[in-house]
């Protein structure tokens, strides 16, 4: 993918092909799917399923998330991850996630 003029093109698609990926489309990995063969039988590596967020989560909770500020986004997602991590220390923490906006 390269990205011309705001926008993120998949190398080899015309201006006009709808698999084109415009700059204000999100896109959340909700699955890991094996190919399967003639026979059914699952090969090779997983491939990523990519759904837009409001189709997992819906739109109402996607969007209620927009009017919060970048600090207290940052203090909800350093939260978060003290509760799955809750032995982690404040500096690996701020490594993972960046430091406070």
């Amino acid at each position: 993918m390269e990205h011309e003029n705001g926008i993120w093109v998949m190398r080899g698609l015309p201006r006009n092909h709808p698999k084109r990926i415009r700059n204000y489309k999100q896109l959340v990995t909700a699955d890991f799917r094996r190919r399967r063969n003639k026979k059914g039988e699952t090969y090779g590596m997983a491939v990523s399923v990519l759904l837009p967020p409001e189709t997992i989560w819906g739109y109402e909770r996607v969007t209620s998330g927009y009017k919060e500020t970048p600090a207290a986004s940052w203090t909800a997602i350093c939260g978060r991850v003290e509760d799955y991590f809750p032995k982690a220390e404040d500096d690996a923490i701020i490594k993972l996630i960046g430091k406070r906006p």
